[in-house]
């Protein structure tokens, strides 16, 4: 009976944002709005930390929403979220770089995104509030 609820909820995981359009959103009055795909992946794999003009982005993470978390890392580098914790085990090892902030939900990713002009989130494209800037939408596979 146990590997039948296990089974369950992976179908409900992998069923849950399939073709979900999600956004990378930052503040309406950051500097970061210039984004291409390729810095949106280096900062939230720590391959890029400050960005030519100086900034130093925030990305932040959700901790509720673990389908969307994994949905947003598939769409944006084609790896699953266990690769990704993988990728920032050894990261972390070396000392240099931290992983993105782990927030508890969507609405403290929405204040930390309103109230720091250098944070970085993702939301699902049909829930972002028009006080908050889209930088790029994903699709997610």
């Amino acid at each position: 009976m146990r590997w039948l609820s296990a089974i369950f909820l992976l179908l409900c995981v992998a069923s849950c944002w399939p073709g979900t359009d999600i956004a990378v959103i930052v503040n309406n009055n950051s500097d970061l709005g210039n984004l291409s795909l390729k810095n949106v992946q280096d900062i939230f794999t720590g391959e890029l930390v400050i960005l030519p003009n100086h900034e130093i982005p925030i990305p932040l993470d959700e901790r509720s929403n673990l389908s969307l978390r994994s949905a947003y890392y598939e769409a944006l580098t084609g790896k699953s979220l266990p690769q990704i914790n993988e990728h920032w085990a050894r990261l972390l090892f070396s000392g240099k770089v931290t992983p993105p902030a782990l927030l508890p939900d969507e609405m403290a990713m929405l204040r930390a995104v309103r109230s720091n002009r250098d944070a970085l989130g993702y939301l699902t494209l049909s829930k972002v509030p028009e006080d908050v800037h889209v930088v790029l939408t994903l699709h997610a596979p």
